[in-house]
């Protein structure tokens, strides 16, 4: 049921992504598609054509991807800036263009760079006043002024990422991690795969599969991509995620959990109910659990490290 709900919804978003791509008959366009993907970069941007109204200026409208400030911050913040907050969340930078261009409006967009590239040239975005950004000698210099927004005129840097397959060293052959990302097209591991529910990621991955560039603008390239996602669909069974709440995610039926780190985020991590509970699930199942950065105090807090063999890379 996860696979076909999800199968189809993501079949449809890469089929309009590849068309949106074609129509256009641009390099430029191709390109912002599925350029820098091994770097996944996210901005913290304006959108210029809101504008409250006298009766809204106390009123500010955050859109943003996946559910990243928790509600008690919000509530925080509302009180020391006597302010309300209307946060709504999407979840692919495809679903909140289409709400821009239905004429929604908001004070503040969570998209990644391509899309922030997309918005500046479409005279959607307003330009940062830097003089009352107070964070900006914090910022870490090697993700800003980027291709897609020089001198930062639009956004300020949120987070970034990286692209890679996270696999259970146990259900994994090490022969055929040589297959690099052919093995998410290998049938041994069919119904066993998670894959990340974004278009540009995708064809990323298909595009390095298939031994293309991941800059092509060649439209034969994009089909063979297509093709080769779509053949991964009917053939491997993915279930196809993004970022969510706890309360969304299928948990029991992985193989692991992985936590990431950082502050605040391991202590909210370590006040998540649930999570402790999977936690413990997972530990008494013989299932594998990883964290990075601070979040393996979450894992040693429960006790579930006492008396055992862990790796410290």
């Amino acid at each position: 049921t996860n696979h076909n709900n999800s199968g189809k919804k993501y079949l449809e978003q890469i089929r309009i992504a590849k068309d949106m791509v074609h129509s256009r008959n641009q390099n430029e366009d191709i390109k912002k598609l599925v350029k820098g993907l091994i770097i996944i970069g996210a901005s913290l941007v304006l959108f210029s054509t809101t504008g409250c109204s006298q009766k809204d200026e106390n009123t500010l409208r955050i859109y943003n991807a996946g559910e990243y400030i928790k509600e008690s911050l919000i509530d925080k913040f509302e009180k020391e800036n006597k302010c309300d907050v209307i946060y709504s969340t999407f979840d692919s930078n495809e679903a909140m263009y289409t709400m821009l261009n239905s004429g929604e409006k908001y004070d503040i967009l969570v998209p990644s760079d391509y899309m922030i590239e997309r918005l500046i040239k479409e005279d959607y975005l307003q330009k940062l006043d830097w003089s009352k950004i107070s964070v900006k000698d914090d910022l870490v210099k090697d993700v800003l002024d980027k291709e897609y927004d020089p001198d930062n005129k639009y956004s300020v840097p949120y987070y970034w990422g990286t692209v890679g397959i996270l696999y259970n060293i146990e259900e994994i052959d090490k022969k055929d991690l040589e297959e690099g990302w052919e093995i998410l097209r290998n049938k041994k591991y069919k119904n066993k795969l998670y894959m990340y529910n974004s278009e540009r990621d995708s064809f990323m991955i298909a595009l390095k599969a298939l031994g293309y560039s991941m800059n092509t603008s060649k439209k034969s390239e994009l089909d063979d991509a297509y093709e080769w996602l779509v053949e991964q669909n009917k053939k491997m069974k993915p279930v196809y995620v993004g970022d969510d709440v706890i309360d969304n995610i299928d948990i029991d039926n992985a193989d692991m959990l992985f936590l990431p780190g950082g502050v605040p985020g391991t202590p909210n991590l370590a006040a998540c109910k649930k999570l402790e509970e999977a936690l413990l699930k997972y530990n008494s199942e013989g299932k594998r659990l990883s964290a990075i950065c601070a979040a393996p105090s979450v894992i040693g807090q429960l006790g579930i490290l006492k008396g055992k063999e862990y790796q410290m890379v």
